[in-house]
């Protein structure tokens, strides 16, 4: 429960600093960074290749956050 409220949080925290055009953008950058970081982290805890698993990880998490975006562009009034 703590792990995703703390992951939730990360895409927001640009809202909170910056106008909603900027912290569009900013928030994509978190995002994508800080899934590359875990990507990185989780072969290092195990066995992987580190660029590998933050660049798999990254595609990953982006894609999904572009279908939910434009699944929630199906229902936008």
């Amino acid at each position: 429960l703590v792990s995703a409220m703390i992951g939730s949080f990360i895409p927001l925290t640009p809202f909170f600093f910056l106008l909603v055009p900027q912290a569009i953008a900013a928030s994509f950058i978190v995002s994508a960074a800080t899934l590359f970081i875990a990507g990185v982290y989780k072969a290092k805890a195990t066995v992987g290749r580190p660029f590998r698993s933050g660049l798999e990880l990254l595609i990953i998490g982006m894609v999904a956050a572009l279908i939910g975006y434009f699944i929630g562009t199906l229902f936008k009034p």
